[in-house]
């Protein structure tokens, strides 16, 4: 409020005093959420094409903030190294060709390449396996997302890990043997680490454990005729009769016990036997080189 006084002369000898008020309103805006920002150096920003500015999943990116740049090639870029190209796979279907041109255009400007594809459609396996084999020839990766929150969380991941080491995601792999036989057995159903343990001090090793007959692994303490069932399928079941357990579905009883013990046991033999051919050593070396050499028949 500004009072400013100002003398106005009469034809009177007298002098009139008048006042002239003054009002000034001064508007200062604040950034009540997140959203584009002014480009700076920091280097904390998700750069975003303009061509992006209606994609709804901008309304869904509020943990980093973002800004559009009109020098980029890609649709984001989530790094110094790493950008995305963003498809609708319902988009994808009426431009076939859209997605080749967009990674044609991106050159080999970007170490990690990633195409993020809402899936919007309901009958998606035959494009999406289209899709896949155009990324893994083009040095993609595809992220699927089945919406645009989803979506908005991959660009906010890819952002905020762009300097984190590949340890945060890492898991964690014990370095004694007797941890890793644990590990490995735990595998099977109902089998818990205390049933490891004894079968691994009973037997000595994992191919002791692998070697050991029914009637052995049976007078281990705390062994049931359950735990003694499911491991005894998991150790002896063919990954190659699994997969044709399935050609004499419809042959009655004789097939019967087959497909069971198959269907029971294959998953669990397939996850103990990559386990020990990947976290294995010493004398557990052979048994993880069989079953490799058995997953690749």
């Amino acid at each position: 409020l500004t009072l400013t006084p100002t003398l106005t002369p009469t034809l009177a000898p007298t002098l009139t005093l008048s006042l002239a008020l003054t009002l000034t309103l001064t508007l200062t805006p604040t950034l009540a959420m997140a959203g584009p920002v002014p480009l700076d150096n920091s280097g904390n920003q998700l750069l975003v094409s303009p061509t992006q500015r209606m994609n709804p999943v901008l309304r869904h990116v509020r943990n980093v903030p973002y800004a559009f740049v009109d020098s980029i090639t890609p649709d984001y870029v989530v790094g110094a190294t790493g950008c995305a190209i963003f498809l609708s796979l319902r988009y994808h279907l009426l431009h076939p060709t859209y997605a080749i041109r967009r990674i044609k255009e991106l050159g080999r400007s970007f170490k990690l390449r990633v195409l993020l594809c809402v899936v919007d459609v309901a009958d998606n396996e035959a494009p999406l396996r289209e899709l896949n084999r155009t990324a893994a020839m083009n040095d993609m990766t595809l992220l699927l997302a089945w919406s645009n929150l989803e979506a908005a969380r991959y660009l906010e991941t890819l952002k905020a890990y762009e300097n984190r080491s590949p340890d945060s995601i890492r898991g964690r792999v014990d370095d004694d043997y007797i941890s890793r036989v644990t590990s490995i057995v735990t595998k099977v159903k109902s089998v818990n680490k205390t049933d490891a343990a004894t079968l691994a001090a009973t037997f000595g090793s994992l191919r002791g454990i692998f070697e050991a007959s029914r009637a052995d692994v049976n007078a281990v303490p705390g062994m049931g005729p359950t735990k003694v069932r499911r491991l005894m399928q998991v150790l002896n079941v063919s990954l190659l009769e699994s997969r044709d357990a399935g050609d004499g579905a419809g042959d009655g009883s004789k097939k019967r016990p087959r497909e069971e013990t198959a269907s029971e046991g294959a998953p669990e033999a397939t996850a103990l036997r990559e386990s020990a051919s990947a976290g294995s050593s010493g004398d557990g070396g052979a048994d993880g080189a069989e079953a490799g050499a058995e997953a690749g028949a």
